[in-house]
């Protein structure tokens, strides 16, 4: 009995590519190591892309390019979930305020401009300043999913009124 050839595409070393992308992939971002594979792959992926920062116009890779004089405080790695405001709600463990999933870069006047608001705060006032195509397209670009937002929210709140999850 031969294999469906839509089941063989969707299999690679032994895992289903619905999987690794729902299950596989995200446990991996559980870790707050700035040499995490994942975390280097994924900067390599929007370098290569030349996908602009998150809310900018100006890629990564500009600032990264041999030769490219820029100041130390041009770009920032930011938190998307900031830290002040996680210790704000009771989040005080580095290792889970520190996550790689929970960080970007930004340009130094945005990651000034985020400081520590909520989430859901800044997204609202980005996307007011961007409008709401530009703000999908930034997100999108940035692995960020519009419904990241809620669903943070919510394990944050889940977290804070139970800390032992």
């Amino acid at each position: 009995m031969q294999d469906n050839p839509q089941t063989q595409t969707n299999i690679h070393k032994g895992y289903h590519i619905e999987d690794y992308f729902n299950v596989i992939l995200p446990e991996s971002m559980v870790t707050s190591s700035a040499t995490s594979p994942v975390w280097n792959a994924y900067l390599a992926s929007i370098n290569v892309l030349g996908t602009p920062m998150l809310f900018s116009n100006s890629t990564l890779a500009q600032y990264l390019t041999i030769g490219y004089s820029w100041t130390k405080n041009a770009i920032d790695k930011h938190h998307i979930f900031p830290k002040d405001y996680l210790a704000d709600i009771g989040i005080e463990n580095d290792r889970l305020r520190n996550q790689i999933a929970n960080f970007t870069h930004l340009d130094y006047n945005t990651n000034i401009d985020i400081g520590k608001e909520a989430p859901d705060v800044y997204a609202l006032k980005y996307k007011e300043i961007l409008g709401e195509e530009t703000f999908i397209t930034s997100c999108n670009q940035n692995a960020l999913p519009l419904s990241l937002f809620v669903r943070i929210v919510l394990l944050i709140f889940l977290y804070s009124t139970n800390p032992h999850l």
